[in-house]
């Protein structure tokens, strides 16, 4: 959920480092047998999405373009940000783009609602910070920042391309994209793969949170 995208990249390429304690499997028969325990449901005739072709949907808040630096946009935006309280760094510059400034508290527009700031004060003649949830006012200002975003579709593409050289970068990533991309057919997770799934990824990480 990071907004950050190094930061978002690392937590990703720590957390499968923990899921990958064994060589990864390869060819049909790792899948037959999910299918045989109904841990998974195998479609012969269909392919996966390339994961470059998947991971950007899930973080499109790290592709989309954002707002041309010293723009008009830019100084709506900036305008929206004072005039709400929001903190003044939370516009940074895309890490994908320089020429383009982001928000940088999510990695999906869906999860504005559950932003969190900590904000900095001071008790008992000492600086501590507290956390400090957003408020309906701040969720519009954030949401018509979003609407000043470029929509231009080449630029996103490119932002895409590059998040991909970032993810290569990353060792664990870069095992989980070869892996991915040499899966040999498209299968569904049953209810019970999704449990059995979640269990083994909680035996290997326990701050995983539970399934909903």
């Amino acid at each position: 959920m990071s907004g950050n995208i190094h930061q978002g990249l690392d937590t990703l390429n720590d957390i499968f480092g923990k899921l990958f304690y064994d060589k990864l499997p390869s060819g049909n028969e790792w899948l037959d047998h999910l299918d045989i325990l109904n841990a998974a449901r195998i479609n012969p005739s269909g392919k996966f999405k390339k994961l470059q072709e998947y991971y950007p949907t899930r973080l499109v808040g790290y592709i989309e373009v954002g707002i041309a630096k010293e723009s008009e946009d830019y100084n709506k935006a900036i305008e929206l940000i004072k005039n709400t309280g929001l903190p003044l760094n939370i516009l940074v510059n895309h890490a994908l783009n320089a020429d383009f400034k982001r928000i940088d508290v999510i990695a999906n527009k869906e999860q504005v609602n559950s932003i969190i700031f900590e904000q900095p004060i001071i008790q008992n003649n000492q600086f501590v910070r507290i956390t400090k949830p957003i408020n309906k006012i701040q969720v519009e200002a954030i949401n018509s920042i979003y609407d000043l975003y470029n929509k231009d579709e080449n630029i996103k593409q490119q932002n895409s391309i590059k998040l991909m050289e970032e993810w290569d970068k990353r060792p664990n990533l870069k095992i989980l994209r070869e892996w991915w991309d040499l899966i040999p057919t498209s299968f569904e997770i049953t209810s019970v793969g999704n449990v059995l799934a979640h269990s083994n990824a909680q035996r290997c990480d326990k701050n995983l949170p539970p399934l909903d």
